[in-house]
């Protein structure tokens, strides 16, 4: 009935169904739901279920089980690091991108406010870091990319290397600007309740993908091996939990002065 390694849940599973099944058949088996209450309890490191003396299906198989999957309330959380990524050129913009004006705020007030809620963020400077600089909230800390022309991969390794081996991170791309922070805070609730198997947690908006994406921990090294963030968010589908959410404003970017009209029309218009 159970096998070594088994996911919790599939054993779970496995165990109720069993359960059941022996109750129909008149086998009192009660007492395995003890040892699994107590478990849980932190009475046991690990289950040691002995067998009913009256199991005739298989119950004997019934031995120390080693779980390595935690239902999502028993997830320690992990701490999210926003990193904004605002190292890459900007031309042909007349200004840097994360100094973009957007009403009274630039691009990358925007998107500091918007992460506010977590731990402070990490905002990655490389083309145009003396412009910038002195216009990053005080809330924020700093990292400059001096291999920001190598590509965006290069100012996530950068940030990664600033912050705790077990913390999980948001990655941000400084020109969404169009972002509000009720779609940070709906991805970080996904996160937070994620099934053990999902690492990764990404918008999406009539069936195309955006920012920005939360990571875990656990996928960090992969990310100073990989030739793009890309390449790593796609590697294994299955670990992806998908946020559907109802504005296009996760894949809205700029990127040139005809692109950067269109988004504040867009950030003007709305209520």
């Amino acid at each position: 009935m159970v096998r070594e390694g088994m996911c919790v849940h599939s054993w779970s599973a496995r165990l109720l169904e069993w359960q059941v099944r022996g109750a129909n058949e008149g086998v009192d088996r009660s007492a395995h739901f003890i040892a699994l209450a107590a478990w849980w309890q932190g009475e046991t490191n690990a289950l040691k279920l002995k067998p009913a003396q009256n199991a005739t299906d298989g119950a004997g198989v019934c031995r120390r089980v080693r779980l390595f999957c935690r239902s999502p309330w028993m997830r320690k959380p992990e701490k999210i690091i926003p990193i904004i990524l605002a190292a890459g050129s900007s031309q042909p913009l007349p200004f840097p991108k994360a100094l973009a004006p957007f009403g009274r705020k630039t691009a990358l007030e925007i998107a500091v406010e918007n992460c506010a809620f977590l731990a402070a963020s990490l905002v990655v400077l490389g083309s145009d870091a003396e412009r910038i600089l002195p216009h990053v909230p005080k809330s924020s800390q700093v990292v400059i990319n001096r291999r920001w022309r190598e590509g965006q991969l290069s100012s996530l390794q950068a940030a990664l290397r600033k912050i705790r081996d077990d913390a999980a991170f948001l990655i941000y791309p400084v020109d969404h600007a169009l972002l509000k922070s009720e779609t940070v805070e709906q991805l970080v609730r996904a996160f937070r309740s994620r099934s053990a198997s999902q690492e990764i947690v990404m918008p999406r908006h009539k069936n195309a993908h955006g920012h920005p994406v939360i990571v875990s921990a656990a996928v960090r090294p992969e990310f100073f091996t990989a030739r793009t963030g890309r390449e790593v968010i796609y590697r294994v589908p299955e670990r992806i939990r998908v946020l559907n959410v109802r504005t296009s404003s996760i894949f809205e970017d700029f990127h040139a002065p005809q692109s950067y009209a269109e988004c504040l029309r867009k950030f003007m218009a709305r209520k």
